[in-house]
């Protein structure tokens, strides 16, 4: 079984020859790899942010809040994943211990992402192309933001409610993920196809979930209904995105803000250029 976001790969080690003329081809190829991947990794901050000069990429460890794990279900394909969002450290901007959400379902995290820190680039929320979230999609995660976040999590972002934490993951992949638009976590192209720890948190899991799912997307259904009427405007929402591919990590969505200043490019033509680099990053990714 594979495992996907919210879990942490293993990691396979290859045998070298020990002939001294194979060895010597391989490190010619390690190095016309690793002169790719830094050119790639050039490139798609050129695409991604505008301007090089301008680029701001932070250094960051994290590691899952929660320790639940399913199975799920995504257009058929079965996949281990832990719905958990994790708490990050960001060892560039001395901010440790706050909260990021998983905003992929199909990269993993590095296996050694809680010690071993992983570049990232970042973005505020409001900047994230048409080609990466659409307009739709943004809408309705600032929308889960907004009216559920405060459910699961306190004002200093620590987890005070394990079940709505969980709820809030499957919501925002089931926004992402779900394309039949049959949006109930058990039904649908993107459903929980295992039980999620005891029979009791699974159902109340399921329940809170579907709470979230008929709130965003069920026009007869208000957030008053299910029980939320409060909505927290987040300004400071950003999407952290692996400065080293596009599968060197998976996207990370939080509510607090990186203190460095985020760039702005220079031109719409670099505007362009974002939005395209970032869509190709994540239509790449997903083949």
């Amino acid at each position: 079984m594979s495992q996907a976001v919210c879990t942490l790969d293993t990691v396979s080690g290859r045998k070298v020859p020990s002939q001294t003329h194979i060895i010597s081809r391989s490190t010619r190829q390690k190095g016309r790899y690793l002169v790719s991947r830094h050119l790639f990794s050039l490139v798609f901050a050129i695409l991604f942010f505008g301007l090089v000069s301008a680029v701001h990429a932070d250094m960051l460890t994290g590691e899952s809040a929660l320790s639940q794990s399913a199975t799920i279900y995504n257009g058929g394909t079965e996949k281990s994943v832990r719905v958990s969002p994790f708490y990050i450290d960001n060892h560039t901007t001395g901010q440790f211990g706050f909260l990021a959400f998983c905003g992929d379902f199909d990269i993993s995290v590095p296996s050694t992402f809680a010690a071993t820190a992983v570049e990232y680039y970042y973005v505020p929320f409001a900047d994230i192309g048409e080609n990466f979230y659409t307009a739709g999609q943004k809408s309705l995660i600032t929308d889960l933001f907004g009216y559920a976040y405060g459910a699961a999590f306190d004002g200093d972002g620590n987890i005070h409610n394990a079940v709505n934490a969980q709820a809030f993951q499957l919501a925002l992949w089931s926004i992402l993920y779900e394309t039949t638009g049959n949006y109930d976590i058990e039904e649908g192209s993107f459903y929980l196809g295992s039980r999620l720890g005891t029979a009791a948190n699974h159902s109340a899991v399921v329940t809170a979930t579907n709470r979230l799912l008929d709130a965003l997307f069920d026009d007869k259904v208000t957030w008053a209904d299910v029980g939320f009427e409060h909505f927290t405007t987040f300004d400071s929402m950003t999407v952290y995105v692996a400065a080293g591919g596009v599968d060197a990590s998976q996207t990370l969505i939080s509510v607090v803000a990186p203190p460095t200043a985020v760039p702005e490019p220079a031109t719409m033509l670099m505007v362009g250029l974002g939005v395209a680099g970032l869509g190709l990053a994540r239509r790449l990714r997903k083949k």
